[in-house]
């Protein structure tokens, strides 16, 4: 309860007041993100107006199925609604820099892993989202990464709607429930690892 008073009372800080330097850092770092945002997004439009782009999030809600283009208040909605983990790599590299490490960990299941690929795939081309439901082995690669290393390992918070009592515990109405994920999907009883044991995909 005083933490949260406290984080209130801390928005009407001006930025100039001292003490306050991290507002005018968060500033900073907000308006340096937004102009990365503007880049990504602009890169999209451009390449579209060319009429030689790739499909993606933006392009998609873009240039709708009749082949018009959005208006300005709908474009602004779409790049507000872009999470920055689409072009920033906020989360991607996170879970990438997990799997890479897991492969050095268990080279036996990376063999595997590219034996189905170059089996199922070749080596013309990358796979693509029509050879999902083939690739079963890699599925569950990006399942196991999700479970080993969680980009959000403490979840996110959650608010009380009603007071219960869970195993013993009771939970108040109104207060914040945050759910550790990291220790819930290390929890051998209810999700054990796969990597050891060759990472099976049944």
């Amino acid at each position: 309860m005083i933490g949260r008073l406290i984080l209130s009372v801390v928005r009407f800080v001006p930025s100039w007041f001292p003490g306050a330097g991290f507002k005018r850092v968060a500033l900073d770092i907000g308006q340096k993100l937004s102009r990365l945002d503007a880049v990504s997004f602009n890169w999209v439009k451009q390449q579209m107006q060319s009429g030689s782009y790739m499909p993606s999030f933006a392009s998609s809600h873009l240039l709708p199925e009749d082949g018009s283009m959005v208006d300005a208040r709908q474009e602004g909605i779409i790049k507000l609604a872009q999470p920055g983990a689409l072009h920033r790599g906020d989360g991607h590299p996170i879970a990438a820099k997990s799997f890479v490490l897991a492969m050095t960990l268990y080279p036996e299941v990376q063999k595997r892993a590219r034996a189905e690929i170059d089996g199922i795939v070749g080596q013309d081309r990358f796979p693509t989202f029509e050879d999902r439901d083939k690739l079963s082995y890699i599925a569950a690669h990006i399942q196991e990464t999700t479970r080993w290393a969680p980009i959000v390992p403490q979840g996110l918070s959650h608010l009380a709607m009603k007071e219960r009592v869970y195993e013993g515990y009771r939970i108040s109405e109104g207060a914040t429930v945050t759910a550790n994920i990291f220790s819930i999907a290390r929890d051998e009883k209810c999700t054990p690892s796969h990597w050891s044991s060759g990472l099976s995909a049944s």
